[in-house]
């Protein structure tokens, strides 16, 4: 642990693992170290994982926390990243509670919540953006039990079984796909066609560029609909192939 005395009430602290890794940064307010007041950041370094066939691994070290101190409260945002650069989290406090936004992040997907938080409780409603903070939904709560829901965007579904018509392309990759959970990130115009396909936890360079061609020979899904009105809109899908499906009713249709 490294600690610098700037003057009598403020002491920047840094801390590190054996292997020389930053694990923390820090001020605080007295020589005991007993205050934290002022910036604090907590890093994180991922180890290799074998959770996907295919995906991009980064063992950086990085800031997984970060956010100020008040006196020993926390104050203002603090901030939460699943990864280097990818937000996980938002939260707001007050005097070391939680007032303001609360707002929650997937960072594959792009897609994030958020809710109004008055002294460590929830005010009640939560909103889900995409990926383009386009409002999707809203969830109103009553007693942490949901009592109404509004959906902003109607469909933006296939007319038809993409799963299966999908298999019907990627029978080759069969014992591939049955291990594997890809998701698919894409725009839906307003006619309809998949477009700016990319994929996430991906298998195999073959096995990507296979199912991402054989999206784009699919047919049109219905067009997405923000309140009524066509638009273009960008989602994204968990691929299930080859593998049992629970049959989904989405209240949005109907």
């Amino acid at each position: 642990m490294l600690i610098q005395k700037v003057n009598d009430t403020l002491y920047r602290v840094s801390e590190y693992d054996m292997r020389d890794t930053i694990l923390l940064s820090g001020e605080y307010k007295d020589a005991s170290l007993s205050t934290p007041n002022g910036r604090f950041s907590y890093y994180s370094k991922p180890k290799l994982s074998s959770k996907f066939i295919h995906s991009p691994s980064d063992t950086t070290n990085y800031i997984q926390l970060t956010g100020n101190y008040v006196n020993g409260a926390k104050e203002g945002l603090w901030i939460s990243y699943a990864r280097a650069g990818e937000k996980q989290s938002g939260k707001t406090y007050k005097n070391d509670k939680l007032n303001g936004p609360f707002i929650t992040y997937t960072p594959v997907s792009g897609e994030w919540t958020s809710e109004e938080m008055i002294d460590g409780v929830s005010a009640g409603t939560t909103y889900n953006y995409n990926e383009d903070s386009v409002l999707t939904l809203e969830t109103h709560l009553e007693n942490g039990r949901p009592i109404k829901v509004i959906w902003h965007v109607t469909a933006g579904e296939p007319k038809y079984d993409f799963e299966s018509y999908l298999e019907g392309k990627l029978k080759v990759y069969k014992k591939l796909l049955m291990n594997a959970k890809p998701l698919l990130k894409f725009t839906i115009t307003k006619e309809g066609k998949l477009t700016k396909l990319s994929l996430k936890q991906g298998i195999s360079p073959e096995v990507d560029k296979a199912i991402i061609e054989a999206i784009y020979e699919a047919p049109p899904f219905e067009p997405a609909k923000l309140d009524g009105k066509v638009i273009e809109f960008k989602t994204n899908r968990l691929l299930l192939l080859f593998q049992k499906r629970i049959p989904f009713n989405d209240p949005r249709n109907g």
